[in-house]
C-alpha cells in the first residue's frame, strides 16, 4: 500500500530579523505566539502547537504529516529511488520541530519538504490578539524558476495531485480541499506566501480593514479565487512575504484538473488588481518578479 499524507502541518520561514517578523505575525496578522528562543519563534492558528515557524538558522520548509511511522520509511525509499537526498529528523532535530520523527528532502527550488510523524498538538484553545476568525492553516505558495522540475517533485515523487492549472501555475492537493500548495512560475525561487483559513467572509473583510488601518500593503484582494472558490485578502510583510486570510476552499473537481487562462482574472474573479507579477498573467511575464 502506498504511503499517504495526513495534512499540511506548518511552514517555516528563514528570516533575517526575528523580532520584526514576529511582531507582524502576532500584532498585525493575529497569530498566537506559542514558544520562542534566540533563533526561532512559533505561532499558532488552531489546535496544532504551531503552523508558522520563523527561524534565523533552519532552511525554509513545508511540514506535512503522516499517520504511521512506516510511511516515513516508505517515503524515504521513494525519494531516494528518485535521486533525492533524504535527511532523517531524529533526536535534537525532531525535538526542535516538536515531532517524534521525520524526514527532510530539498525540492529543486530550495524549499525543504519535511514529512513528520507524531507532531505536537496543543491542549489549550487558540486565541489571538484580536478577533481574526483564524481557524486553520490552509496552503503554501511557492515561486519557481523551473516549474516543470518543481511540479515533478511535488506531484510525481511526493504524490500531491494537481487540481488545476492557471497558465503554467499548478495547484496541488492532498485531498479534501482544492489545494495545499500553489506553484507559480517566477523569476525567483522559494517561499512566496502562505494562506490561513478564517471562519467567514465577514472575517476576511474585518481583517482587510485592520490591514488598511495599519497601512499594511495589500497585495491582492479582497477577491475570490476562481479555482478554489475561497474569498481572500493578501498582505505583504515588511520582509516581502505574502500572508493571506481566506475562507474555506472548495473540493478538487472530481473529473480532474481544469486549465485556466494565464490572465489576472484567473487569480481573482472579482477583478482585484495586483502588482505581484506571479498573479498578473502572461502579458506581464517580462516584468521583474
Amino acid at each position: 500500500m502506498s504511503p499517504s499524507f495526513r495534512e499540511l502541518r506548518y511552514i517555516r520561514r528563514t528570516v533575517g530579523d526575528l523580532a520584526l517578523a514576529s511582531r507582524f505575525a502576532e500584532e498585525v496578522f493575529g497569530l498566537m505566539p506559542e514558544d520562542r528562543s534566540d533563533t526561532e519563534a512559533l505561532f499558532r492558528s488552531d489546535s496544532r502547537f504551531y503552523s508558522l515557524c520563523l527561524s534565523t538558522e533552519l532552511p525554509p520548509a513545508i511540514g506535512v504529516s503522516v499517520d504511521v511511522e512506516a510511511d516515513l520509511r516508505a517515503f524515504a525509499d521513494r525519494f531516494s529511488e528518485a535521486g533525492h537526498y533524504v535527511t532523517w529528523l531524529e533526536g535534537d532535530a525532531a525535538a526542535r520541530r516538536l515531532i517524534k520523527r521525520g524526514i527532510a528532502i530539498a525540492a529543486p527550488d530550495g524549499v525543504h519538504l519535511e514529512i513528520v510523524w507524531r507532531h505536537m498538538e496543543s491542549g489549550s484553545p487558540y486565541h489571538g490578539c484580536r478577533d481574526t476568525g483564524l481557524d486553520g492553516f490552509s496552503a503554501v505558495q511557492l515561486a519557481s524558476t523551473d516549474i516543470d522540475a518543481d511540479s515533478a517533485f511535488w506531484s510525481d515523487v511526493a504524490g500531491f495531485d494537481i487540481s488545476d492549472y492557471v497558465g503554467e501555475a499548478r495547484f496541488l492537493t492532498l485531498g479534501g480541499q482544492h489545494h495545499h500548495i500553489a506553484l507559480y512560475p517566477s523569476k525567483r525561487n522559494g517561499l512566496l506566501g502562505a494562506v490561513w483559513q478564517v471562519e467567514s467572509l465577514d472575517h476576511v473583510m474585518r481583517n482587510w480593514h485592520v490591514l488598511l488601518g495599519r497601512q499594511v500593503p495589500i497585495v491582492h484582494g479582497p477577491g475570490r479565487q476562481p479555482t478554489s472558490g475561497a474569498i481572500f485578502v493578501t498582505a505583504r510583510t515588511p520582509d516581502d512575504f505574502l500572508m493571506t486570510y481566506a475562507t474555506q476552499m472548495g473540493a478538487p473537481m472530481a473529473d480532474g484538473p481544469r486549465q485556466f487562462a494565464d490572465a489576472p482574472g484567473s487569480h481573482c474573479a472579482w477583478g482585484s488588481p495586483s502588482d505581484q507579477t506571479e498573479f498578473k498573467g502572461a502579458e506581464f511575464k517580462g516584468e521583474a518578479a
